[in-house]
């Protein structure tokens, strides 16, 4: 069941204007889901704001958001997205990277830089992945974890 959404307040906190205003949230049938793009943007914390904002201004492609609570005892959320090359998914990381650390933050393990087919942050509270288009196929995190509330936010 989808239910589209418009976060008023969204450019205050600097999200692109196309970005989470207009997405589509994916109710987790378990709970009735977060059930609006507001309910979203206010259980996002701030560091996934600022992940989702480096992604957008990177130019990545097709940005996910899978709420794990509940789901998974490992993290909270999902932040996925893919890029267009080996160089574009190295600038994604790279941007997300150096935003957090403006905030004081350093992901406790990266995977996948050298290679660039699939990088993964780990941040604790979320996890960073980030794919190239072929990888993201053959993995397909969002089926695998279909369970999860989920927001598709446009870059």
């Amino acid at each position: 069941m989808a239910v589209g959404g418009s976060l008023a307040h969204a450019d205050e906190e600097g999200i692109s204007e196309a970005g989470i205003q207009r997405c589509d949230v994916r109710r987790r049938q378990a709970d009735g889901g977060l059930g609006t793009a507001e309910g979203w943007y206010a259980m996002m914390t701030p560091l996934v704001r600022e992940a989702v904002r480096a992604a957008q201004d990177r130019k990545a492609v097709d940005l996910d958001l899978l709420d794990l609570k509940g789901v998974g005892s490992f993290t909270d959320f999902f932040l996925i997205c893919s890029g267009t090359s080996s160089r574009h998914i190295q600038a994604i990381s790279d941007a997300i990277m150096e935003q957090l650390e403006k905030s004081g933050v350093s992901p406790q393990h990266v995977e996948g830089y050298a290679e660039a087919q699939w990088i993964l942050m780990d941040y604790l509270d979320f996890v960073v992945h980030i794919f190239s288009e072929q990888a993201r196929r053959f993995y397909d995190l969002e089926w695998l974890w279909k369970r999860a509330a989920r927001v598709k936010v446009e870059g």
